[in-house]
């Protein structure tokens, strides 16, 4: 399975719920950190994330965590 499967599942489950659209800035913001952090994790070729992208994408969880809750 891969990431965009538990991703796809997850905003899956948020729209049936009728959440996704409360939810959209967070979403959003998680969709940006998977392409900058999770996407380069994924290539062999050396990556040269930051600090910053990193809590950055964390961050983004932990909003979106927040929001749901």
């Amino acid at each position: 399975m891969t990431t965009e499967m538990f991703w796809l599942g997850i905003k899956g489950k948020l729209g049936t719920d009728g959440q996704l659209a409360a939810v959209q800035a967070q979403i959003s913001a998680v969709e940006v950190y998977r392409k900058v952090v999770l996407n380069p994790l994924s290539h062999e070729n050396p990556t040269t994330l930051t600090e910053n992208e990193v809590q950055g994408a964390i961050a983004a969880i932990e909003d979106l965590d927040r929001v749901l809750r």
